[in-house]
């Protein structure tokens, strides 16, 4: 209004179309109508308003209607679904972590701005540095000639933009699968996304209504000019709040809509007349609706009362101040940080592509690692992990999941020719699975840490046995125990919005999603195992085959998996090579009807012969690779994960054995299991057969065991085989975990009884020795070399350090 100042209405200019709808309030008489730009500068000066229609009829506020309760939610026990990574490592179990703790949350920084729209070509960052030698040297070479987007590496759901329905449901079941509570939206250029953050929403209230606890969603609006700012909130909470209502799906923080970046809205003050009344009341009005977190990247984290989203090892551990309960309110967690740890350097404006960063394979206590597989070994996330465990806050904030791209910046704070954000496997900081290199390692190292961050529930034990007639009533099942749930998936027909280079074509993507295995049991009598698996309605089960890890061991079969039954619409049991070739054992009973499939497998043909611990998983369809079980989204459960089905009912120890064993460990000759950082785990995650031994009077352990009982994260091991050197690594944090207060190292010739220990050349009474294709340590390295008390109590039975309990009867308890 041209006379009062006040907004009568709003239009938000979205990513696509030429139409756009807004309500104007009702207001008698004639008028003329003004459009005044005031969301961002420069951005629309060839907007052109064309046409408006003025319509007549009432207008109705429906955003209630779309509302979801979260009555919908249902336990789908995921946090009990079993999964072992390709590089050997085992997600946390209710053993190792012990029961769901209250008051812990997780948020994870979250990209809807991959806007593909057909027109740019897409290349991944090292491709092109491969078929280009001089491209990172010369800012004009044929590699950045053209309309390109560059990505570090492919999603395992293609190269899809923010405006993929079907790609956000898949994100938020793998979300929610993971623990993460919220996602935090990465508005800090100023632009808000709402095409894409509209179908967001739609996928989230969607996965919602079919039972998914999905996360909830916040906005980082970043600190920039006041004109800006106005534009970006304005926008956020008239699409949000008014036109639209989002409250379901907004996480909340002191019972208001969070906002994460400016102190408040009055950091948009400066875009508004003084003499605007309807401005300033607007401005104080959003203040007061949301609740505000400042923060950044802060690279020194000393303000107490400031939330991040990334910062350097050791972070901050009082976010947003500490509470009544003397936990700090948020503490940040990352993979990798495109910060130098050079002296020197630009400590705040850096990028990934330059030297001396902050990558997945570098760690502040041990510094840069080169070796080749360092990046899937996670330095840096293991550290900060550790640290956020130590400080144990009421909300951990991750990054991120779906970054990607990044803009080739030929200046950038004086370094020419770089790319900021993202770059390549060790330099990028998304946890969603690649079809490349790090595949979905680190999907399974954010569902390990979140585990042990907020506790899980004991898997279910089997019921007891029921012989089933797998031609008779599918009513059998009905007192069989305990019940598998999955997703329902959805299909997906679309394409990505970026083309191919090869070809100039945009990707297009199909899949048969909806006709995964949705619901399913499993009993067992003396002579056979019984499986039956559900589709949904009106969906064929004909193309599912069931795979099977009998042993629970990953370093057999494929993945872990043993034997498949069923595969190609058959009734054959086949073995599985680590190569996922296979090989005809025998034929089990397979009895398929419509969405309906029963099996019935004789025990003797899968070695299944005592109490049954097995690990099963449902697929739908051929495939490759693991990382397609995700892209073609085809499993129960979902990706990587199986279920266990147990007749062993899971144990773990009490808070109060925990609180005595304090940080130490119990370990037994030719047990698999081991206690450790007060959960109870295997002794050796890669092959679960590979037990320790005595020898030399004391007990030996692999290089693997060895690191972990340095402690997850606060100790390092490398064997360097051309010099054939054992080194080791730890250190301890200070008491107010502002730094660290030790930081060890030791090394020692494999097969030599001397050592140096913090420079100082020790005796050691047994040397660090290869049994077949493995390095073993001795643990009494830990008191030689670290001063730690260890004590043979017996039968085989170690403890390290020193702990108030009768560890003979504690490692009888648990691990035999």
């Amino acid at each position: 209004d041209p006379v009062t100042g006040d907004q009568i209405g709003t239009i938000v200019v979205s990513e696509s179309g030429e139409k756009y709808s807004a309500y104007i309030e009702s207001v008698n008489g004639t008028h003329d109508v003004y459009f005044v730009e005031s969301y961002w500068d420069g951005l629309l000066d060839n907007f052109l308003v064309s046409k408006f229609v003025l319509k007549k009829t009432a207008y109705e506020d429906t955003a209630l209607i779309d509302w979801v309760s979260d009555d919908y939610i249902k336990d789908f026990y995921a946090d009990t679904w079993v999964a072992t990574d390709s590089f050997g490592r085992k997600v946390a179990d209710f053993e190792e972590v012990g029961a769901p703790k209250d008051d812990r949350e997780v948020m994870m920084m979250f990209w809807n701005w991959l806007s593909g729209n057909g027109t740019r070509n897409v290349k991944i960052i090292s491709e092109v540095i491969n078929k280009y030698p001089d491209a990172m040297t010369n800012a004009n070479s044929e590699a950045w000639k053209g309309m390109d987007e560059f990505f570090w590496d492919e999603s395992v759901y293609g190269f899809y933009s923010s405006f993929d329905y079907w790609v956000y449901r898949q994100q938020i079941e793998l979300l929610a699968t993971a623990g993460v509570d919220a996602i935090m939206l990465d508005y800090t250029n100023g632009v808000n996304i709402s095409e894409g953050w509209n179908i967001l929403v739609r996928a989230l209230r969607d996965a919602k209504k079919a039972g998914i606890d999905a996360p909830k969603f916040a906005l980082y609006a970043g600190n920039k000019t006041a004109t800006v700012q106005y534009g970006l909130l304005a926008s956020v909470y008239n699409i949000a709040f008014v036109e639209h209502d989002f409250t379901d799906v907004w996480y909340h923080v002191d019972g208001k809509p969070l906002i994460m970046g400016p102190s408040s809205a009055k950091s948009a003050m400066g875009a508004v007349n003084p003499a605007d009344t309807e401005g300033t009341d607007f401005v104080n009005n959003i203040t007061d609706f949301f609740t505000w977190r400042p923060g950044g990247r802060h690279t020194e984290p000393s303000d107490d009362e400031l939330w991040a989203w990334l910062e350097p090892f050791p972070q901050g551990e009082r976010r947003g101040g500490i509470k009544e309960d003397g936990r700090p309110e948020m503490v940040t967690v990352g993979m990798a940080a495109n910060i130098p740890y050079s002296q020197g350097e630009n400590y705040s404006s850096y990028a990934f592509s330059l030297p001396h960063v902050m990558g997945k394979n570098y760690s502040y206590a041990f510094g840069e690692d080169y070796s080749p597989d360092a990046a899937r070994k996670a330095f840096f996330f293991r550290e900060q992990a550790r640290f956020a465990l130590e400080a144990d806050p009421h909300l951990v904030y991750v990054t991120g999941w779906n970054e990607y791209t990044a803009d080739r910046q030929s200046d950038f704070y004086g370094y020419k020719n770089v790319f900021v954000d993202t770059f390549d496997d060790a330099r990028s900081r998304d946890f969603e699975p690649v079809k490349g290199e790090m595949g979905d390692d680190y999907y399974n190292l954010l569902v390990d840490f979140i585990r042990k961050y907020k506790g899980v529930k004991k898997a279910p034990v089997a019921g007891s046995p029921v012989t089933i007639d797998i031609s008779g009533d599918i009513s059998q099942w009905d007192s069989v125990t305990p019940s598998y749930y999955n997703y329902e998936g959805i299909d997906r027909n679309g394409t990505s919005g970026y083309l191919n280079p090869e070809t100039g074509k945009v990707w297009t993507y199909t899949t048969e999603s909806s006709n995964r295995v949705v619901f399913s049991k499993a009993s067992r009598d003396g002579e056979n195992i019984y499986f039956m698996a559900k589709a949904p309605e009106g969906k064929s089960i004909a193309s599912t085959a069931l795979y099977i890890n009998v042993d629970r061991n990953p370093a057999t079969g494929w993945e872990g998996f043993d034997y498949v039954a069923g595969r190609g619409g058959s009734a054959s049991v086949e073995s599985l090579a680590s190569d996922k070739t296979t090989a005809y054992i025998g034929d089990a009973t397979v009895v398929r009807n419509g969405n309906v499939m029963q099996i019935k497998i004789p025990r003797t043909l899968i070695n299944e012969t005592g109490s049954a611990d097995f690990e099963f998983k449902w697929v739908h369809g051929e495939f490759s690779s693991v990382t397609e079980l995700y892209s073609l989204s085809n499993t129960a459960p979902v990706g990587r994960f199986s279920y266990l089905y147990t007749e062993i009912e899971q144990k773990t120890l009490t808070d109060e054995e925990r609180k005595a064993l304090g940080d130490g460990s119990i370990l037994k000759a030719g047990s698999t299991r081991m206690i450790t950082s007060g959960g109870i785990m295997t002794v050796y995650e890669k092959d679960t057969a590979v037990t320790p031994f005595e020898m030399n009077n004391t007990l030996y352990v692999p290089m693997e065991t060895f690191e972990e009982l340095l402690v997850n994260g606060k100790g390092k091991v490398r064997y360097n085989y051309l010099s054939n050197i054992f080194y080791f690594y730890n250190y301890e944090f200070t008491e107010d975990l502002k730094g660290l207060s030790e930081n060890n190292w030791y090394y020692t010739v494999v097969g030599s009884n001397e050592a140096r220990c913090n420079g100082v050349l020790t005796n050691i009474s047994a040397p660090v020795s290869v049994v077949g294709d493995k390095i073993y340590v001795p643990i009494s390295l830990f008191a030689e070399c670290m001063g730690e008390k260890v004590t043979n109590v017996g039968n085989g039975v170690y403890l390290i350090g020193d702990a108030s309990l009768d560890a003979s009867a504690l490692s009888l308890s648990y691990i035999g």
